[in-house]
Order: C-alpha cells, then sequence, then structure tokens
C-alpha cells in the first residue's frame, strides 16, 4: 500500500480519529445501484450498517489513518463499445468502478478538510459564490 501524503495532512488537521457520526453524515451521499468494486460491498450495505458495522468501519479508517495507507487504489476498467467498428479501439470508453469502501473514506477525509477549513478559515463574503 502506498503512504498518502493526503492522509498525513488529515491526520495533522484533525488528530487521527474517524467518529461514527462522520460516517453516518457522509453514508447518506452514497447512491443506490451503483456496481461494486473489487472489494464486491455494496452502497446499500453501507447505508443500512448498524452500530457494531458502523464501529468495525471507524476501526478500519482510523489504523489506514494510523498507518498512512490508502488501500483501496485499484479500480476495475471496463471497455464499452460506443459506435462503428468493434475491431476499432478508438470506438470504445472506458469504464472505470472504484471501491465503495474507498468512496466512502475518500468522502469522510473530504468532509473532514472542510470542516477544518470552514473553521479555521472561513471565506470571505466575496469567494463564497462557488460554496454548496
Amino acid at each position: 500500500f502506498a503512504e498518502s501524503s493526503l492522509i498525513r495532512c488529515i491526520r495533522a488537521v484533525e488528530g487521527s480519529k474517524v467518529k461514527q457520526w462522520y460516517q453516518r453524515r457522509v453514508r447518506g451521499s452514497l447512491q443506490n445501484g451503483k456496481s461494486t468494486g473489487i472489494d464486491l460491498v455494496l452502497n446499500e450495505f453501507l447505508k443500512s450498517s448498524n452500530t457494531l458495522m458502523l464501529k468495525l468501519l471507524a476501526k478500519l479508517f482510523n489504523e489506514c489513518l494510523n498507518h498512512c495507507i490508502y488501500p483501496w487504489n485499484t479500480t476495475i476498467v471496463t471497455p464499452l463499445h460506443k459506435k462503428g467498428c468493434p475491431h476499432n479501439p478508438n470506438n470504445y470508453r472506458a469504464i472505470a468502478v472504484g471501491s465503495n469502501l474507498g468512496k466512502l473514506f475518500s468522502n469522510i477525509l473530504l468532509q473532514r478538510l472542510l470542516d477544518f477549513r470552514a473553521l479555521h478559515c472561513p471565506d470571505t463574503p466575496n469567494q463564497r459564490g462557488f460554496c454548496k
């Protein structure tokens, strides 16, 4: 697993704990009916997880932060034929499917960075044009 400078930054920003309430807050953004990555974990499973599963996921994510690793770097790439001759490679587009666990972890990290930024260096009124 490759060490990530982003994970080191996240650890420095807010300590090294991913809390269960972050998971509850972020997992609502996961969409149902999406394909699974190499880990075969569905978004529906993550969204319907009980308290015990949330604790286990928090422990997994915290261990990733403690060891500065991001183990969800693998994606499944499938060529999809658009139109024309199927023997011409230019007539295909790539569909990449990543891990849903990795997406959840990335969204938690993003939310932590956004919360830190909003608290410690908020935007001026002139910079709020592109805020969510």
